[in-house]
């Protein structure tokens, strides 16, 4: 699995899974601020994720928003942490 196939299914079950205009998603969006994510949408893509992937982020998605650390949560941030989580990333 490369990182261009995660991107492409994390965006597509933001779109079709949250109702996100496509033309709303890029690497670069934030998913609190641009896609309006919010904590209902944070369990929906835990799941995804660990479903998907056999990963959680639901610890690394809540530290990214602390105010003491700078992380912006984008969709690209997702794509990497997913990567980095991820044994199947390897194959």
């Amino acid at each position: 699995m490369n990182r261009g196939d995660v991107y492409q299914e994390i965006k597509s079950f933001l779109v079709v899974q949250m109702d996100v205009p496509e033309a709303d998603v890029s690497e670069g969006s934030h998913l609190v601020d641009d896609l309006e994510i919010d904590s209902l949408s944070v369990l929906e893509l835990t799941v995804f994720t660990e479903e998907n992937y056999d990963v959680s982020i639901e610890e690394a998605f809540k530290e990214s928003l602390s105010p003491e650390n700078s992380t912006e949560p984008t969709v690209g941030w997702l794509t990497d942490l997913i990567l980095t989580m991820t044994p199947r990333a390897a194959v």
